[in-house]
């Protein structure tokens, strides 16, 4: 039986932050004398921060906040002080700070914790002296778990609200929901969504896979990361976020198809689901498959048209030689007239359909930007030539240019701006 604990209104005021304001999600402090349990706190903040997200809260991403406390000059992964986090809202220029504390209590006379063994990572062997972790061992220990989560208002100074649960630890997954529903509940404006939907939009998910994806995010080398991804997923088949940085991890390899199939494994509403569709889109483009990039460009961008994308989407339509494409490309330089590869598609497309004039001076524009282009150079005199595309040329085939990362914090905007 789940105890939440009341709020104090003499010490937390009720204050409901405005829409459009935005957050930063903390890994709660480790209050437990158990050091090795500090992969919990990183644990919560993730599940609060994924279902923030979610609901379309604007909350920084984790690879945003490890970035800010990079520029601090902080040491990654250390311990910090309640100061230390709140100058980093401040620089990463948040409202609000969701921040708190965990406490492991250990049932009463409990010596012992049931270990069960990492199964094994198919392909992968584990040889001394190669750097990889060796597979970890499980352990769930016998006690209670307490997580106490704050939201601080930076510009107030002062805490607006405080949840507290209580459960098994082995019910980590299931805490970290009630604390999320009730946190997203206190700052969604409008928020509907019953328990039921929620828990459905949020699966849990077993501690081992939890323990292991979040030892991933905090491993500090590609292969210790790539290990427990995988971990993670042969505990739990249907978790999403270790899909998605495992599909990650295949793009950064060139390695599009495996990708992909990665990337198609996250369903909407799971965390991460619109920035797979954009490396989905990616790895189905190189892969060839044209159809299905298609379809996940146009799904992406009927919500968040940022430039990126709505360019992407020209690119695979100008593939499949559909006249949509040139409209698309116009409309990504009129956001971003200052791209050079903007202008290249935008000259690209013209070209192909004959209208010379209008390419050549295109064609200058990316000359004007990238003196060195040859693409564009041998593009612009085939425009003065009025010389098109011929049949069987390789050479000028398929020359449409593709942006392969997303600009983060306009994403948040353009997403939180289309609610």
């Amino acid at each position: 039986m789940y105890r939440a604990a009341v709020l104090a209104a003499s010490l937390f005021l009720s204050v409901i932050p405005s829409e459009g304001q935005s957050y930063l999600v903390a890994p709660l402090q480790n209050r437990s004398a158990a050091a090795n349990l500090d992969w919990i706190g990183e644990s919560v903040a993730e599940s609060v921060r994924a279902a923030m997200d979610s609901s379309d809260l604007p909350v920084l991403s984790r690879e945003e906040r490890e970035e800010g406390i990079k520029r601090l000059s902080l040491r990654p992964g250390a311990p910090m002080s309640f100061a230390s986090w709140t100058k980093l809202t401040e620089s990463l220029d948040a409202d609000f700070l969701i921040h708190g504390q965990f406490e492991f209590l250990p049932a009463p006379g409990s010596g012992s914790v049931e270990k069960t063994l990492a199964p094994p990572v198919p392909g992968q062997t584990n040889k001394e002296g190669t750097g990889e972790p060796p597979p970890p061992v499980h352990a769930t220990p016998k006690g209670q778990l307490r997580i106490d989560v704050r939201v601080f208002d930076r510009k107030h100074v002062l805490q607006t609200t405080e949840i507290v649960e209580r459960g098994p630890i082995e019910d980590l997954a299931l805490l970290e929901t009630l604390v999320s529903y009730r946190l997203v509940k206190f700052l969604a404006k409008d928020f509907r969504l019953s328990r039921e939907e929620f828990d459905r939009r949020h699966p849990s998910v077993k501690l081992t896979a939890k323990e292991s994806y979040i030892r991933g995010l905090m491993a500090t080398t590609k292969e210790a990361r790539h290990r427990y991804f995988a971990q993670a997923v042969l505990w739990e088949p249907s978790f999403a976020q270790p899909c998605f940085y495992l599909g990650l991890m295949q793009w950064d390899n060139n390695n599009y198809r495996v990708a992909a199939s990665w990337l198609e494994r996250i369903s909407p509403f799971q965390d991460h689901y619109w920035d797979a569709q954009f490396y989905l889109g990616l790895s189905r483009y190189q892969s060839a498959n044209f159809d299905g990039a298609l379809e996940a460009f146009r799904k992406l961008v009927g919500r968040y048209p940022v430039p990126e994308v709505v360019n992407n989407l020209g690119a695979v339509e100008l593939a499949l030689e559909m006249p949509e494409a040139l409209g698309h490309f116009k409309a990504a330089l009129d956001r971003e007239p200052s791209d050079p590869d903007y202008h290249f598609n935008v000259a690209y497309a013209l070209w192909r359909t004959g209208e010379f004039e209008a390419a050549a001076q295109k064609f200058r524009a990316v000359l004007d930007r990238v003196n060195d282009d040859q693409d564009a150079i041998l593009l612009l005199g085939r425009s003065l030539k009025r010389s098109g595309p011929r049949q069987g040329e390789v050479r000028t085939e398929g020359l449409e240019r593709l942006k392969e990362e997303l600009d983060l914090s306009e994403f948040r905007d353009a997403r939180h701006s289309a609610k």
